[in-house]
Parts: C-alpha cells; sequence; structure tokens
C-alpha cells in the first residue's frame, strides 16, 4: 500500500511540475527581456532573464496567480518590461505608436498641399481690371 502511495504523489509531483511549466513558459513569453528588447524572457539566455524565470517559477509555487506576477514585475521593472502593457497615461505611445502622428501630419500635409494648389490656380486667372467693373 505504501508503494501506491508514493506512486501517487509522484505522479501528483509531475502533474504538478508541468502546470507550473505550462504556466512559467505562457508568462514568460509575455514579459520583455531587459537586456535584450527583441525577445521574450522565455527565448531570452541573458542572466536577467534567466533570473526572471526563476522568479516566476517560485511564485507560480508560491500560490501567486499570472495576474500577480505581472503585477509584481511592472511594479519592480516598469510597464514596458510586459509585451502588452495596460493602457495609461505613461504607455500610450507604446500602444498607439506612431499611428496618430502620421494621421494628424497626413492631414495637415494633406490641407497644405490644397492651399497651395488654390494658391496656384488663383495665381493663373487673369487680372480683371477696375475699369471694367465700374461701367
Amino acid at each position: 500500500m505504501a508503494d501506491d502511495d508514493t506512486h501517487s504523489s509522484s505522479v501528483e509531483d509531475r502533474v504538478r511540475a508541468a502546470q507550473v511549466e505550462a504556466r512559467a513558459r505562457h508568462i514568460s513569453h509575455n514579459v520583455r527581456c531587459l537586456e535584450c528588447g527583441h525577445q521574450s524572457i522565455e527565448e531570452s539566455a541573458a542572466d536577467i532573464a534567466v533570473r526572471l524565470r526563476k522568479v516566476i517559477r517560485d511564485d507560480i509555487r508560491a500560490g501567486k496567480t499570472d495576474n500577480e506576477i505581472y503585477e509584481r514585475l511592472t511594479t519592480e521593472y516598469g510597464e514596458t518590461i510586459l509585451y502588452s502593457p495596460a493602457f495609461d497615461a505613461q504607455t500610450a505611445v507604446l500602444w498607439l505608436g506612431p499611428e496618430p502622428h502620421f494621421i494628424v501630419e497626413g492631414r495637415s500635409s494633406g490641407m497644405w498641399v490644397e492651399w497651395r494648389m488654390l494658391s496656384l490656380k488663383a495665381s493663373r486667372l487673369p487680372q480683371v481690371s477696375t475699369e471694367c467693373l465700374s461701367h
């Protein structure tokens, strides 16, 4: 009977370890490597990425939720550590990127071109003498 209990706990331990690993990998794919910047900590071999992966696994084993882990990381390293930071005044540029700038700039350029074309057309019109209008 003792062998059955040992085998059962061994299976449970392996299942638990697999669950921790799956959650850790999922979270790690959403966390930017602070050293590389263009890789997630799951993909990076940098020392900071290795340490953060260990911190994430330790937090999962301690019973923390994914949100609690993300919150801890953003508190310690800032919103830019996440590939999908929360939308607020500080991260608006990350979310909106250059698109609003291009829209405003494009509209301004379009208005300038339209004004310039109207100016050129007006300069090509024949000048009417005011004497002709008085008769």
